[in-house]
């Protein structure tokens, strides 16, 4: 945690402080008895939290209500720690904790040596974030009428940086809010890529949330992982080598989405490819309503069993390369208008290239690439995507740009 953490709580909170394997005692984080507000303990203005408690460090909530650790011009580093809600029960019921906020200065630039205007906090070597209804939130929470929570918008800017860190079972686990650090040089603005980046990270979901309220009344069914990762508004973070997955016993509408985005530039790479994104119902989901000439770049990733691979609505110079699709069957009722690899609308500048495009049954009507509206902009789906699918690419509306060549189609019987 850094400089502004803050640990709030409804009702009573005792964290235990486990060095080395060895138990130390209790951090109390408060305790009121007037549900509606919060207690509140802030740690020092510029000071630093290191959870290094060693392999297999723990740290947990267990207490009537919810939790939630506040960082602002403050860096918390969890190493090989467990931070997790157990048992938090309020009026006979089982409940999430409500995760980390990290506060920032969206005005402000982001600096990893310093944390003067920005909440910092860093995930490593195994450091789980289990059971929380966002793991971690770059921003502040306000709540409506309902009590669901919503973004504040007005700290975004807090950076998140995990080597080799797990999200386990939370309904989100990390949303960033709109920052865009910008510098004009020669009347030209230039962007500051977030330095907000995962590299080894494991977002997984493999059980119904802790909290009994997430019941779908139509599947009949707990509910599963909401979104593993989202941003708003965002330029450059980076996941590099993540798992995202779901898994099957759920209804398939409810098996989340992977990655998330609106009006964001990222890349998703993989410099070892394994089954990056599994079992889910979207693979990547990113809209651009306002910053249209952002995009993103998804590289070397293999989606099994993702029923909506990648869908970009809108954006430009999107790039798609050596990927591997392996998607299912799309006779499920559950997906009514067919599962696909890559689905484009009103996208333009784009490359799709050397992507691997394949289902198990052939004979079900599963899209390799749907495109529709690229307009006269220069795109390609080329070099050496191979489609062993019913049907490799289908064209919708003006794509006059487009360019479909050098590919392989095998048991397609639409190319």
């Amino acid at each position: 945690m850094d400089a502004g953490d803050s640990i709030r709580c409804r009702g009573y909170a005792m964290m235990p402080i486990i060095n080395d394997n060895e138990f130390e005692g209790y951090m109390i984080a408060g305790y009121i008895s007037n549900p509606s507000r919060a207690a509140l303990i802030r740690l020092d203005t510029g000071g630093n939290l290191d959870t290094d408690f060693g392999t297999g460090g723990y740290m947990a909530f267990d207490f009537d209500g919810y939790e939630s650790s506040v960082f602002r011009n403050f860096t918390a580093i969890y190493d090989s720690d467990t931070i997790a809600g157990y048992g938090l029960n309020a009026c006979d019921e089982d409940w999430m904790w409500e995760g980390i906020e990290v506060w920032g200065t969206p005005q402000q630039i982001q600096n990893t040596s310093s944390s003067i205007y920005q909440g910092h906090v860093y995930l490593q070597n195994g450091a789980v974030i289990e059971n929380a209804i966002i793991g971690i939130l770059a921003d502040r929470k306000r709540y409506n009428e309902n009590g669901d929570w919503f973004a504040f918008l007005k700290d975004a800017g807090g950076v998140v940086r995990s080597d080799g860190a797990v999200f386990l079972n939370c309904r989100r686990g990390v949303h960033f809010s709109p920052y865009n650090e910008r510098v004009t040089s020669g009347g030209v603005v230039h962007f500051i890529p977030n330095k907000s980046y995962f590299d080894g990270t494991d977002f997984t979901n493999n059980d119904g949330m802790a909290d009994p309220i997430y019941h779908s009344v139509e599947h009949n069914s707990r509910m599963g992982v909401n979104t593993h990762a989202s941003m708003w508004g965002t330029r450059g973070i980076r996941f590099t080598d993540c798992t995202c997955s779901s898994f099957t016993a759920l209804p398939i509408p409810l098996r989340g989405i992977g990655i998330a985005s609106d009006d964001a530039s990222y890349q998703v790479l993989d410099d070892e490819p394994a089954s990056n994104l599994l079992n889910l119902y979207r693979g990547i989901a990113a809209r651009w309503a306002f910053d249209r000439l952002s995009s993103i770049t998804v590289k070397d990733n293999i989606f099994s069993n993702v029923h909506y691979g990648i869908h970009a609505l809108n954006g430009t110079t999107h790039t798609i390369e050596d990927n591997n699709f392996v998607i299912p069957d799309s006779a499920d009722p559950d997906v009514p208008f067919g599962s696909y690899g890559v689905r484009f609308d009103g996208a333009t500048a784009y490359k799709i290239i050397d992507n691997n495009f394949e289902t198990v049954d052939v004979g079900h009507a599963a899209y390799g690439v749907i495109v529709d509206n690229s307009g006269s902009l220069p795109c390609e789906i080329s070099d050496g995507n191979n489609f062993k699918l019913k049907i490799g690419v289908q064209t919708q509306n003006d794509n006059s740009g487009l360019q479909i060549h050098c590919n392989a189609y095998q048991y397609a019987r639409y190319a």
